[in-house]
C-alpha cells in the first residue's frame, strides 16, 4: 500500500471561502504529520522528490516526442506540482497550525458532510498526537531488514523503507502521478524486503516493558481515511479556474 497524501486538493479548497475553515483543519493534520510524525514532502530532498525530478526531466528533455497539446498539458501538471506544492509546504511548515490545532478543532462547526468528515479526522489525529506526542513513522521501524552500509555491493534499493511508501505528493491523479507511481513500483519490484513497524521482545526472564504498536495501529487507518477523503474531493472545477 502506498500511503501517498495529495496536497493540491487543499490548495484548491482554499480558493473557496466556504471551505477555508475545513481546509485549515486539514492543514493542521498535515502540519502534525510533517513536523511530528515525520512524513516526507515530495519537493524536498527525498525518495519521492527523486522520482518527480526523473519524470520531469524525461518530459522536458524530449519535447519533440510529444504532441504539442499533450506536451503543454503535461508541462502544466508538472509546473502546478512544483509551484503550488512549494506554496503548500510553506503553509504546512508554519507551526501556527500545530499551536492552534486544538483551538480550531473546538471552534469548527460543520454545515455539510464534508465538513463533518474533516472535523472527525482532525479530532482523531489531534487525539493521536496528544496520546503519542513523540511518536513518528520511524519509532518502531524495523532496522534488521536494512542493507549493510559497509558491504561493497550495498544497494539502497534493496529495502522499501518507510519514507518510500509514506509521503506527501502533489496529486494522486493525472499523467504526472501515474508516471511517478509507475516509476516507484518499478523500483519496488527490484527490492527484496520492506521495512515495517515491529515490536521485538526478548523473553529472558526480565520484566517486559509496556511499549506497544498502538500508535501505528491508529495512524495507518487514519492515513487511509485522510487519503480517501482527499482523493474523492471533487476539485476539477476549482482546479480549472485556478489554472486559467
Amino acid at each position: 500500500t502506498l500511503f501517498y497524501i495529495p496536497v493540491l486538493p487543499i490548495h484548491y479548497m482554499m480558493q473557496d471561502k466556504k471551505l477555508l475553515k475545513a481546509a485549515r483543519l486539514l492543514l493542521c493534520i498535515f502540519s502534525y504529520l510533517y513536523h511530528i510524525a515525520g512524513v516526507p514532502y515530495y519537493t524536498e530532498d527525498n525518495y519521492l522528490y527523486w522520482h518527480y525530478e526523473m519524470v520531469s526531466e524525461w518530459l522536458t528533455n524530449d519535447p519533440d516526442d510529444w504532441e504539442q497539446e499533450t506536451y503543454y498539458s503535461y508541462i502544466s501538471q508538472s509546473g502546478a506540482a512544483l509551484q503550488y506544492g512549494e506554496t503548500m509546504l510553506r503553509r504546512i511548515k508554519n507551526t501556527v497550525h500545530l499551536d492552534r490545532f486544538a483551538e480550531w478543532v473546538a471552534a469548527f462547526t460543520p454545515d455539510d458532510t464534508f465538513g463533518r468528515e474533516c472535523l472527525n479526522l482532525a479530532q482523531r489525529f489531534y487525539a493521536l498526537w496528544q496520546e503519542y506526542p513523540q511518536s513518528s513513522i520511524y519509532t518502531h521501524a524495523d532496522e534488521s531488514c536494512l542493507p549493510d552500509l559497509e558491504m561493497e555491493d550495498y544497494d539502497d534499493g534493496e529495502c522499501i523503507t518507510m519514507e518510500k511508501y509514506i509521503g506527501f505528493v502533489a496529486s494522486t491523479d493525472g499523467w504526472l502521478y501515474d508516471n511517478v507511481e509507475q516509476s516507484v513500483n518499478a523500483y519496488f519490484n527490484e527490492s527484496v524486503s520492506k521495512q515495517e513497524p515491529v515490536l521485538k521482545r526478548c523473553f529472558d526472564g526480565q520484566p517486559q516493558d509496556t511499549d506497544t504498536l498502538g500508535f501505528e495501529c491508529r495512524l495507518f487507518p487514519l492515513l487511509n481515511e485522510l487519503c480517501y477523503l482527499l482523493n474523492n474531493y471533487d476539485y476539477d472545477t476549482k482546479r480549472a479556474t485556478v489554472s486559467a
